[in-house]
């Protein structure tokens, strides 16, 4: 088998659960290709030199890779201790806390060109409420990212076939990743728009091997099964992510 074909191949199969990505150092918690896709988006729409309110940064992988772009960052989490990016301002906000958020919105309101909600949403209490939230804190004319796992990706589907559980939501994910709300692009769109916002573009992203032999069983034949009938889902069920981009109204 020639080497051009034999990449392909292994492209098209993941065995286990790929290994983790850091940015300078600071681990990504999230699929290993989803911020450099994410910043793709992105510096596309916002020109560098635009500040940046990242909603949810971790320990700050992506809120460097901002900086290092020429952004002007300002991370926000519950852990302080956890933040690992240097020269970046830091806020300690609680999202499932009524008076933090209560607080930072009153003193950051419309202050931002762009808010980041990267792999956030799916770990709070009222998704509605946080995408408000990120929604008031951009000036009228500003942008939203919201990322979060594909409820509706062909590997999700199949394991909820199978299991009653969406793929990232199974049981052992809450405890591990804290993941509490599987959603879909159509209750993305309804979160959005019911938040007042204008939908600038919503895509699948990080795109999903054909197989994935892993030590879950259920993950395995869902990913063989879903091969099956992927030709024919939709490019909305190939990504393992979606990538919502929003814009405030003038």
């Amino acid at each position: 088998m020639c080497c051009h074909r034999k990449g392909r191949l292994l492209g098209m199969i993941q065995f286990g659960t790929p290994p983790l990505a850091y940015y300078d150092g600071i681990l990504m918690r999230a699929n290993p290709t989803l911020h450099r896709e994410a910043f793709d988006l992105l510096r596309t729409r916002i020109p560098p030199s635009a500040k940046v309110v990242d909603v949810g940064s971790g320990q700050g992988a992506f809120a460097a890779r901002l900086r290092d772009a020429g952004y002007h960052v300002t991370s926000i989490d519950k852990n302080h201790d956890d933040f690992r990016a240097k020269d970046i301002d830091f806020v300690c906000v609680d999202f499932d806390s009524a008076s933090d958020i209560e607080a930072f919105r009153t003193e950051h309101e419309a202050r931002y060109d762009v808010a980041i909600g990267m792999e956030v949403i799916e770990h709070v209490e009222n998704p509605w409420e946080y995408t408000r939230f990120l929604l008031s804190l951009v000036k009228p004319g500003g942008v939203v990212m919201i990322t979060t796992p594909n409820a509706e990706s062909v590997q999700s589907r199949v394991e909820f076939l199978f299991t009653g559980f969406f793929a990232h939501f199974q049981k052992g994910d809450y405890e591990g990743s804290g993941h509490i709300n599987p959603l879909t692009f159509h209750e993305l769109f309804l979160i959005s728009k019911g938040a007042g916002a204008e939908i600038l573009d919503a895509q699948s992203v990080c795109p999903l091997p054909w197989i994935i032999v892993s030590k879950r069983l259920s993950t395995t034949l869902g990913s063989i099964l879903g091969s099956l009938f992927r030709p024919f889902a939709g490019g909305k069920a190939k990504g393992d992510i979606i990538c919502l981009i929003l814009k405030k109204p003038y």
